[in-house]
C-alpha cells in the first residue's frame, strides 16, 4: 500500500507533469522559463501531498475487523396497490377547448387528497412528439386553467396556441402521497381559444 501512495521519485513525477504542460508554452528568457517551471512543480508537489494525505486518512478509517452473521435479515413487506383508472370527463377527447372558461373535470378517486394535472403540447413536424411542460396540483376533481398558478399560465400561453393540440394526464395521491390513481395515456384536446389576460 505504501508503494502505491508514495512513489519513489515524486520529483520526477512532478517534473514530467510540468514538462507536459510547459511544452505548449513559449518563453523568451531562461529566467521566465525557470520561474514558471518552479511554480508548476511546486503546485504538482502540493497536489501529490494532498492526495497522499487523503489516502492515508481513508485507510485509517477502515475497520480492522468485520463480523459476518448468519441470522436472517427481515426486510419490510412489499405493498402492491392497484391504481384507480381516471377517465377525464371534460373536455372530451380531441374536442375543442376554450382555455379561459372551460373546466377540466374527472371523477373523484376514493381516498385521494391531491390531484396532479400534467399538461402537454403535441407537434406533428418533423415527426409526432409530445412535450410535457407544466404540472398543476389541486385538491378538487376539477380545474379551470385560468385559475391556475402564474407559472402554469405563462407556460400554457407559450405552448398552447389557437389551432394546436394539447394533452392532459392526471394522477391521484392519498394523504401519504402514494399514487392511487392515474389516467391511461394522453387525453388530447384542440385549443379553440387561447388564454385571455386576466
Amino acid at each position: 500500500m505504501r508503494e502505491k501512495l508514495e512513489p519513489e521519485d515524486v520529483l520526477q513525477d512532478a517534473y514530467l507533469a510540468a514538462s507536459k504542460r510547459f511544452s505548449e508554452l513559449d518563453y523568451s528568457t531562461d529566467g521566465a522559463f525557470v520561474r514558471r517551471m518552479c511554480r508548476i512543480i511546486d503546485n504538482r508537489l502540493r497536489d501529490l501531498a494532498t492526495l497522499s494525505l487523503r489516502a492515508w486518512h481513508a485507510i485509517e478509517q477502515w475497520p480492522t475487523e468485520i463480523t459476518v452473521g448468519s441470522d436472517p435479515i427481515t426486510l419490510p413487506p412489499i405493498v402492491l396497490r392497484k391504481l384507480a383508472r381516471i377517465s377525464i370527463k371534460t373536455p372530451q377527447a380531441s374536442a375543442p377547448m376554450n382555455l379561459t372558461t372551460d373546466r377540466i373535470t374527472w371523477p373523484a378517486v376514493a381516498g385521494a387528497t391531491q390531484y396532479r394535472i400534467h399538461f402537454s403540447s403535441f407537434s406533428d413536424k418533423p415527426h409526432p412528439t409530445s412535450n410535457w411542460f407544466v404540472m398543476e396540483s389541486t385538491t378538487r376533481n376539477e380545474l379551470t386553467l385560468s385559475e391556475s398558478s402564474q407559472a402554469t399560465l405563462r407556460a400554457a400561453s407559450e405552448h398552447w396556441k389557437r389551432g394546436t393540440r394539447g394533452g392532459i394526464r392526471i394522477e391521484a395521491f392519498n394523504a401519504d402521497m402514494h399514487r392511487i390513481g392515474t389516467t391511461v395515456g394522453d387525453h388530447p384536446f384542440l385549443i379553440a381559444d387561447e388564454l385571455q389576460p386576466q
